[in-house]
């Protein structure tokens, strides 16, 4: 990488405590030692990070007056909202008025002052950075993202959007946003994370890493909806912990960035938690996305269900490697693991790979994965009723997607991100 790490790390404000600049030095040191991945590494087998190691990228120094973001590039719903442009909080462009008591819901950089106890205790307990460079590097830039705490039993009736606007100033920058969430027992909330970018001439890299601790009978609704420039960079590592019968479900919406790639890891760490990992990406031109799941079950009597959907046109890219491992003692799991993919035309390309790793001999999992073209019975079936073959073609794309979002369980996430669908495929909203 062109970039002069240390140069940037050093010239960072010093943290408020000590711990903070140990945590940053060891990330940097652990990305010094790893070096960037490359594609004889079987986890990056399938992605190269060449063109990202080319680029020479800058920490983003806007000042708050250069984010003017137009409002119909977020999903307008009434929530919490914490916006960042470029890495930097934006508190004008930040609703966090009106909290229930009992949660708390801050920019990172002020939960580094007010919680460094609890961020310290808890931050980069579950997600390992020794085998992932991208992750040490966040550790080694800690300094903005979001922090939510919620006390036991506390029940949000609204949701929290985490907005991350990738953003350049005449230069290719990066931001790397840290985000930790711990649910305390029987609590609820739901959690939609959104990175989007306004146009530039140069790119941008969003480096993300994420971090849910979900306590005993906790319950999350996570949606992640990613939609960045195609010239862009976008890498996410997130980590779910899930204790005694708390519940993760989570759908991510994939769209944008011309590299892209996100390790989901979900642990079940105490009997009877059950994890639901949904996903849906679109992928043209010479875009490259890459998903890599991990359902690890270490318990008994936990459930998971994942169902991951591409969509490749053009000469984009995909990758798929899903995993569910399941431990000596995690009897009595049940899981599902299926990847499916729609290819629109020849020079399209996907390498999935679905995995079980099952140590126990009292489980039901199964796993699978297809790749195929859209029919051509139901095309002529189509055409016969007087529906060009172009029309023909989107519709029959948008029912393979549509799947999905039918199936989520929040109504109010359901419309706007139809309605991204349906634009992605050139669809009239009032297609049903």
């Amino acid at each position: 990488m062109k970039t002069n790490l240390e140069k940037i790390f050093k010239s960072q404000a010093e943290a408020s405590h000590a711990w903070q600049q140990d945590f940053r030095l060891a990330g940097l040191k652990s990305f010094e030692t790893q070096g960037l991945p490359t594609t004889k590494q079987e986890d990056w087998k399938y992605t190269s990070v060449k063109s990202l190691a080319e680029t020479e990228f800058k920490l983003f120094e806007g000042a708050q007056e250069e984010a003017s973001i137009k409002e119909d590039t977020l999903i307008q719903e009434e929530h919490y909202q914490l916006t960042l442009v470029g890495g930097i909080y934006q508190p004008k462009l930040s609703k966090l008025e009106g909290l229930p008591k009992g949660v708390q819901l801050l920019p990172l950089s002020q939960a580094l002052q007010s919680e460094g106890d609890f961020l310290k205790e808890h931050l980069a307990k579950s997600l390992d950075a020794r085998q992932r460079p991208f992750v040490a590097l966040n550790e080694a830039f800690l300094n903005e993202g979001l922090f939510l705490k919620i006390e036991d039993h506390v029940v949000l009736d609204k949701a929290i959007e985490f907005c991350h606007v990738a953003l350049s100033n005449g230069l290719a920058s990066m931001s790397h946003p840290r985000i930790l969430i711990s649910l305390g027992k029987n609590a609820q909330a739901t959690f939609i994370e959104h990175y989007t970018s306004v146009a530039g001439t140069q790119a941008s890299w969003t480096n993300v890493a994420s971090e849910f601790l979900l306590a005993e009978g906790s319950l999350l609704h996570h949606v992640r909806l990613q939609e960045e420039s195609e010239a862009n960079f976008y890498l996410n590592s997130s980590m779910t912990t899930l204790d005694q019968d708390a519940r993760f479900n989570s759908f991510t919406f994939d769209l944008g960035a011309g590299l892209n790639r996100q390790e989901i890891i979900a642990s079940i760490e105490a009997p009877g938690a059950h994890v639901a990992l949904k996903g849906l990406y679109l992928a043209r031109d010479r875009q490259h996305t890459d998903f890599q799941t991990l359902i690890h079950h270490r318990k008994p009597y936990g459930t998971s269900q994942e169902l991951f959907k591409g969509i490749l046109s053009d000469r984009a890219h995909g990758v798929f490697n899903g995993q569910i491992i399941v431990d000596p003692h995690a009897q009595k799991t049940a899981s599902e693991l299926t990847n499916k993919n729609l290819m629109l035309s020849r020079e399209a390309e996907v390498d999935t790979k679905p995995l079980l790793k099952i140590f126990a001999d009292d489980v039901k999992c199964s796993h699978g994965a297809t790749i195929g073209r859209l029919d051509e019975d139901q095309l002529f079936y189509f055409q016969s009723r007087g529906i060009d073959s172009h029309l023909a073609k989107h519709l029959l794309t948008y029912a393979f997607a549509a799947e999905l979002l039918s199936d989520l369980p929040w109504e109010s996430l359901t419309a706007p991100l139809t309605r991204k669908l349906k634009s992605c495929l050139n669809l009239k909203d009032e297609v049903a």
